[in-house]
């Protein structure tokens, strides 16, 4: 009883770690998508601004 509760008590001790670093991963993933986003339609302004005589 008492190793199986131990047991059970470090594998949620474990989840709840993994738990915040799936979070930050997606967020860091997101984040970069957003970047990404932001410097293509930059690129995209100064393409338009060579583009104009």
């Amino acid at each position: 009883m008492g190793i199986l509760f131990r047991f059970v008590v470090s594998w949620m001790l474990d989840w709840f770690d993994i738990v915040p670093m799936i979070q930050l991963i997606s967020l860091a993933s997101l984040g970069f998508d957003l970047k990404v986003d932001f410097i293509f339609l930059l690129v995209q302004k100064n393409e338009a601004k060579k583009a104009r005589p």
